[in-house]
C-alpha cells in the first residue's frame, strides 16, 4: 500500500507522509497498542530537515500501522483495499457531508413533529397534545439512532457486533417506552397507581441494562482492565441491595397505594444506579481509546449522566409528593429529552467513526 497524495516534493511529500501516519493512527481503536509506533515519528519530527532515511522510517511506520489496522485492530474490520481508499479520500476530502446532512435531518425532522402536534386542533388540550408532540419527538430521536447503530455495525469486528445490537435494542425500547405518556395523558390515567408512582420509568430499565451489557462488551474487547464495574456478580446484588433500600427509606408522602409505590421507587433506583454505573464504565472504554472512538463514548456517558440527573430530580419529588404526574412533570421531563438528543449524537459518532 503506502498510498501518497499531493504533491512530492520533499518538504510536502514528508508533511503529506505525516498526514498519512496521523490519519492512520487515528482509526486504531487503542492507544497504547499503537503508541510505540508512533515513536518514528516523533523522532524524525523532532529534528530538523528531513533525509531520505527519515522517509524511509516514515515508510515502515506506515506499514506497521496498516498491518495493525487489518489484523490486530480489535473493534474495526479493515482490508488493505478499504484502507487504501479511506486514504486517498482522507487527503482529498476530509469531510462528512452526507453523514451531517442525516444527522441534522432526523433533528429538523424531530422540531417539525414536535411543533405539529401541538398545533394539531381537536386532540385534547394544549397539555396532551405537547406530550403526544414530545412522545412522537422522541420515537423520532430513537429511529435515528438505530439508523446509525445499525448501519454502523457491519464495519466492526463480529465479537464487537452484538454490542452495537444491544444499543439497537436499548434504542427501541426506550423510544416504545414513551408511548406511555400520551396514552395515560389522552385518556386522563394520572391517578392509576401503576402511573402515578413512576411505574413509567420500568420499561427503561431494559433499554438501560442492555447499555450496560453493550459497554460492558466493549470494554472487554479493547482492553479495559478487568473491574467490580464490570462483573455481574457484583453488579447483580447491588442491584436487588439498592432496590431493597429504596423499598425501606421513610418517605414524607402516604401513597395510596404503598406495594406500587414500593416497586415504582425500586425500578427506578436501579435505573438511576445502572445509568452511573454506565457513564462511569464508558468514561473507563474513553481512556484506552483514540480520540475518534472516545468521543462517542464521552457523549454515551453525557447522556447517561443528564438521564441520571431527570431520574434524580423525579425520584426526589415522588419521595416528597408521592406522585409524578402534575404540572411540573412536563419540567422534570426536560433532562430526559436533552439526553435522547445527546445519545442522538452518540449514535452518529459512532457511525463517523467507521466513515472516518
Amino acid at each position: 500500500m503506502g498510498v501518497m497524495q499531493g504533491p512530492t516534493s520533499g518538504s510536502s511529500m514528508f508533511e503529506s507522509k505525516i498526514e498519512v501516519l496521523v490519519y492512520l493512527a487515528s482509526l486504531a481503536s487503542n492507544t497504547a497498542a499503537i503508541d510505540p509506533m508512533l515513536d518514528a515519528i516523533r523522532l524524525v519530527t523532532s529534528r530538523s530537515g528531513t533525509t531520505q532515511q527519515d522517509l524511509k522510517i516514515l515508510q515502515k511506520t506506515q506499514q506497521q500501522l496498516e498491518d495493525y489496522l487489518i489484523h490486530h485492530d480489535p473493534v474495526r474490520v479493515f482490508t488493505p483495499e478499504e484502507l487504501e481508499q479511506k486514504i486517498r479520500e482522507h487527503m482529498l476530502t476530509g469531510h462528512f457531508s452526507k453523514l451531517r446532512r442525516a444527522l441534522y435531518g432526523v433533528l429538523a425532522v424531530m422540531v417539525v413533529i414536535l411543533v405539529g402536534a401541538m398545533a394539531i386542533p381537536g386532540i385534547g388540550d394544549i397539555s396532551q397534545r405537547s406530550q403526544l408532540g414530545s412522545w412522537l419527538a422522541l420515537l423520532t430521536l430513537s429511529a435515528g439512532a438505530i439508523g446509525f447503530y445499525w448501519t454502523a455495525r457491519h464495519n466492526f469486528k463480529p465479537e464487537l457486533q452484538p454490542a452495537y445490537t444491544l444499543l439497537c435494542v436499548s434504542s427501541l425500547v426506550l423510544g416504545l417506552s414513551q408511548t406511555q405518556l400520551p396514552i395515560v395523558s389522552y385518556w386522563n390515567l394520572e391517578q392509576a397507581p401503576l402511573f402515578r408512582y413512576g411505574g413509567v420509568s420500568t420499561p427503561t430499565f431494559i433499554a438501560i441494562v442492555c447499555v450496560f451489557l453493550a459497554v460492558r462488551r466493549y470494554a472487554k474487547i479493547v482492553g479495559v482492565p478487568s473491574s467490580p464495574l464490570m462483573s455481574l456478580k457484583v453488579i447483580g446484588p447491588a442491584w436487588i441491595g439498592i432496590a431493597a433500600l429504596a423499598v425501606v427509606l421513610p418517605h414524607s408522602s402516604r401513597p395510596e397505594n404503598e406495594a406500587l409505590f414500593d416497586f415504582s421507587m425500586a425500578v427506578m433506583s436501579a435505573n438511576l444506579f445502572t445509568l452511573v454505573l454506565n457513564a462511569m464504565l464508558t468514561r473507563k472504554v474513553a481512556g484506552v481509546s483514540t480520540k475518534i472512538y472516545a468521543l462517542p463514548m464521552h457523549l454515551l456517558a453525557a447522556s447517561q449522566m443528564t438521564a441520571a440527573i431527570g431520574l434524580t430530580l423525579f425520584l426526589v419529588f415522588l419521595f416528597a409528593k408521592g406522585s409524578l404526574f402534575g404540572a411540573t412533570f412536563g419540567i422534570l421531563a426536560i433532562p430526559f429529552m436533552v439526553s435522547n438528543v445527546i445519545w442522538l449524537w452518540t449514535s452518529y459518532s459512532f457511525k463517523r467513526a467507521t466513515e472516518y
